[in-house]
């Protein structure tokens, strides 16, 4: 297959990405000048499962430009980038944790492998190649030989310092905070250094802009994501005694990022994300978190990416929008007709 043709694009949307990507760039330089920034998700007909989807550059790079093409029917905010999909357990199969692989669903962690946590004082660093980044780097080198010319490479799922300790340490390390702290903290810096080194990896593999990287459709300062999962089974002041300092250093290693959260409670966990140099936005769950509130808390250059919901939505299209500008909105449409009506709405309810 040609997947130059596969997938291309009028000099016009050439033109609009430009535009799209200097606004995202604003959040971080010139927030108060910037417009908030939509990404629309429609349902993507897929030719494939997802296990034969991640044992195949060929169908995996299909499977982006699938997903790129349901953006541009939208004409949503989306930055167009392809990512090599091998799910969530790639740092912590590395490590030497067995990988699950469903027919249907990303790849993920299968085992355990410190069955004490005095193991992690003689755990290895894996190479740069271990488990399966060796194909990573394969499949990224099709990527860059093979994809459309408008389309960037996006940053492989690293996850992130405590996501990978808890996958390799099983959740035996939720009491290790009690009976062994200090081997949290050497399990910690092992996987903090092995993910700085791939990153530093990885942005030279995806041939990434020197200041801002592509990831979740947006265009971020920086060169990394923290995915920060399992930090809903600790509490805030836990992260700030344990984790912090670790999401910290990579940040400052990588020349800055952003934070994932998916979990339900606050407590004081977002006060600790804001007071961290070199985080340029933070995403998570407008299920559990409000976006009103959270934007007369965040910092001026600190981007905010909330999935929406309907009452939500419908706040915002009443015209209630938050004064904060560098905020990126995340809905779903059951169609590609669906989600353009919805994103004109959106965009016609925005203050100028």
């Amino acid at each position: 297959m040609n997947y130059r043709q596969y997938l291309t694009i009028s000099d016009k949307k050439r033109r609009e990405l430009e535009e799209k990507r200097e606004n995202y760039e604003k959040f971080s330089s010139d927030p108060e000048n910037a417009r908030p920034m939509i990404l629309v998700f429609t349902p993507v007909q897929r030719s494939c499962t997802v296990r034969e989807m991640t044992h195949d550059p060929r169908k995996m790079l299909q499977w982006g430009l699938d997903s790129i093409r349901a953006h541009l029917m939208t004409g949503d905010d989306a930055i167009p980038a392809v990512r090599v999909e091998f799910g969530t357990g790639q740092v912590a199969h590395a490590f030497g944790c067995g990988l699950y692989e469903p027919e249907n669903d990303m790849p993920c962690a299968k085992n355990h492998i410190l069955s004490s946590p005095e193991e992690a004082a003689s755990l290895p660093l894996p190479s740069l190649t271990a488990g399966r980044f060796g194909e990573l780097e394969e499949y990224l080198a099709f990527f860059r030989e093979n994809a459309p010319d408008f389309v960037r490479m996006q940053i492989p799922d690293l996850q992130g310092p405590f996501n990978n300790a808890h996958l390799i340490r099983g959740n035996d390390i939720l009491l290790d905070f009690y009976d062994a702290p200090e081997m949290v903290e050497t399990l910690l810096q092992k996987v903090t250094d092995y993910q700085i080194a791939l990153a530093r990896r990885m942005k030279t593999l995806c041939a990434m802009d020197p200041d801002f990287f592509c990831d979740w459709g947006g265009w971020w300062k920086g060169s990394g994501r923290i995915s920060n999962c399992s930090l809903h089974m600790i509490s805030a002041g836990f992260y700030r005694q344990f984790v912090q300092k670790y999401d910290q250093q990579f940040l400052d290693a990588v020349g800055g990022g952003r934070i994932h959260y998916c979990g339900t409670h606050d407590n004081g966990l977002f006060d600790a994300f804001f007071s961290m140099r070199n985080l340029s936005g933070v995403d998570y769950d407008g299920a559990y978190h409000d976006l009103w509130e959270l934007s007369e808390k965040a910092p001026r250059n600190l981007t905010l990416l909330q999935y929406m919901k309907p009452a939500q939505i419908e706040r915002l299209l009443a015209g209630d929008w938050p004064k904060k500008r560098n905020i990126i909105l995340q809905v779903s449409a059951g169609s590609a007709e669906e989600g353009k009506d919805l994103l004109r709405r959106l965009r016609e309810s925005m203050p100028a």
